[in-house]
């Protein structure tokens, strides 16, 4: 004798063999849920729980919306489910940022994503890992997650790290929003001063396509957004990228796969709308720009990026160093004109050269707030609005 009912999203088979009942569990799509309370023995119901995002990230199916309750969790977070484009699986912290993840020892990833259609969304992400999160699929969001300190670097590259990373090559359409990504590489054992630390990057992008808009990406060791590899066709807009040691935006291209197979480079890639301001670091024996241009190991960088309508002040080398091209209605030697930079209130003032400076083209549906891009018709530099 067999039966299957639904309940609250969770199919549940029971089979009855010789008068014992045997459950199992296999979710599908609607609202399932994970607490620190929880047990992944649970049905994933509000009433009963899974204790890890690992585990709901093995069994959900396109349509379900995981709630994370806040508190601590002590994992390293693994997904792998696919949602679809109709029906994408997102992981919410129900309350934003209360979801804290941090893994124990010295993973790879705090949290590694390779399902496609999935969303990550408002969680506080920390801990000694290489990576915060890592985007190894293809059209997945990273949205307005706080993503910061002691990524200290991979096992092979005790150098290198990130706190956001899109990181498969073959991997596409990723697209990192709204997010906060700060001091990632500052901790008890890491000093940005050292060049060998100048690859420890607040968000790196390694993939085709996607977006990089209105995050806020401040004192990370280096680069504030850096793209190589496989990057191209990427679209950089209204962020805010504010004393990274190494640099501000390297829009580059190199190493594997176009070392190895040949690539088209980086091409088609857009950056517009961004501030960066007060990048580099005196101490490196690089320079350390605003945005660049830069191509290596078998990289190219095509003839059909775009930059506009991005303000550049006070980074320690060119505020753009681009190949043959010019940062079109771009502002230099103009402080941007943050409400209060130490207590970190980087809203515009009233008198800012960043206020409807800006582009619609390519501009975002929402600032680093998740507030509706445009003041009266018109788009502010950077990735917030006016002081409100």
């Amino acid at each position: 004798m067999r039966g299957r009912v639904l309940i609250t999203g969770v199919f549940i088979a029971a089979v009855v063999l010789s008068g014992m009942c045997q459950l199992t569990f296999a979710a599908t799509s609607g609202d399932l849920y994970v607490s620190p309370q929880g047990n992944d023995k649970n049905d994933g119901s509000q009433a009963h729980p899974w204790a890890t995002i690992s585990h709901a990230g093995s069994v959900a199916a396109p349509g379900a919306r995981v709630h994370v309750a806040p508190g601590t969790y002590r994992e390293t977070v693994v997904t792998t489910a696919s949602g679809s484009p109709s029906a994408r699986i997102s992981y919410v912290s129900d309350k934003k940022w209360g979801a804290i993840i941090t893994p124990e020892g010295r993973p790879t990833f705090a949290w590694k994503n390779t399902g496609k259609y999935t969303d990550i969304i408002g969680f506080d992400i920390s801990g000694d890992s290489c990576v915060g999160i890592g985007l190894g699929g293809a059209f997945q969001t990273a949205q307005g997650n706080n993503v910061h300190n002691r990524a200290v670097g991979c096992n092979l590259d005790p150098a290198a790290g990130a706190g956001i990373d899109s990181y498969d090559y073959d991997g596409h359409d990723n697209d990192i929003l709204e997010n906060s990504i700060h001091d990632v590489g500052i901790g008890d054992n890491v000093h940005c001063g050292e060049a060998k630390y100048r690859f420890v990057h607040g968000i790196y992008v390694a993939t085709r396509g996607g977006r990089v808009s209105s995050n806020l990406v401040v004192d990370n060791c280096g680069y504030g957004i850096h793209l190589w590899h496989a990057a191209s066709h990427v679209t950089i807009t209204n962020n805010s990228v504010l004393r990274n040691r190494s640099g501000g935006i390297i829009v580059g291209s190199g190493d594997k796969p176009c070392s190895t197979t040949g690539c088209e480079g980086n091409d088609y890639t857009v950056v517009r709308n961004n501030i960066i301001a007060y990048n580099g670091n005196r101490n490196l024996t690089v320079p350390s720009h605003g945005i660049i241009e830069e191509a290596a190991s078998g990289g190219r960088i095509g003839s059909h990026n775009e930059y506009s309508n991005n303000l550049s002040y006070q980074n320690q080398g060119e505020d753009f160093l681009l190949h043959e091209k010019r940062c079109q209605n771009c502002i230099t030697g103009r402080d941007p004109g943050f409400v209060s930079i130490p207590t970190g209130d980087f809203h515009l003032r009233k008198d800012s050269p960043a206020r409807t400076a800006g582009t619609t083209r390519d501009a975002p549906e929402r600032n680093y707030e998740g507030k509706k891009i445009t003041a009266s018709g018109q788009v502010h530099i950077g990735a917030f609005g006016e002081n409100q």
